[in-house]
């Protein structure tokens, strides 16, 4: 609502196994996060194409976490994004997994390489703005930074950093986003009273 204050009209939906669309509580298995990842993309690019039809001339994305590692994907896949804004992202998947602890096989490191944003973000040719957390253990600093030189082709690229764990409130981001999303516009939305 916070964007819907400043006359945009936003679009919102959860991942596969993520809230609304979660069929079980307790935490997503490895294939769970594949499926979300690889589901959230193709649901993204299709947000997106519907969004066209419906009249958007351009189409903004705020994504976070797990949910950024997915429309990193879809940016890469082509989705009609001009502007995307994604919290806490990260890529080299594999890279992340070992910074928890959870070292994967062979096998699973190709299976990766098909939902690894460093696959995608280098077809990219939008505008990015990425958002880090210094002391993030589920999506390390390392990881983040791997997912800003991913993004080579991109118009605009901007790393920003935030002290903190794996959190991104929205006062964290929010000045950031709307700036972004409003610099070039020809007329700045009105704020809706």
């Amino acid at each position: 609502r916070a964007f819907e204050r400043h006359g945009f009209c936003t679009f919102a939906f959860d991942l596969p196994h993520h809230g609304e669309r979660r069929a079980h509580p307790g935490p997503l298995s490895a294939r769970g996060q594949y499926e979300a990842v690889q589901k959230g993309a193709e649901d993204i690019i299709q947000a997106a194409q519907w969004l066209r039809v419906q009249g958007a001339r351009e189409v903004y994305l705020v994504a976070r976490s797990l949910g950024s590692i997915a429309a990193a994907v879809a940016l890469g896949r082509g989705a009609a994004i001009e502007r995307a804004e994604l919290l806490l992202a990260g890529a080299d998947l594999p890279s992340i997994l070992e910074a928890q602890g959870r070292v994967p096989g062979p096998r699973q490191r190709a299976a990766l390489r098909a939902i690894d944003p460093l696959t995608y973000l280098p077809r990219y040719t939008g505008r990015l703005h990425i958002h880090c957390a210094r002391e993030d253990r589920t999506i390390p600093p390392h990881a983040c930074q791997a997912a800003y030189e991913a993004a080579t082709r991109a118009q605009e690229r901007r790393l920003i950093w935030h002290p903190g764990g794996h959190a991104m409130p929205l006062t964290a981001y929010f000045n950031d986003a709307l700036a972004f999303f409003t610099a070039g516009l020809p007329s700045t939305p009105t704020p809706v009273p």
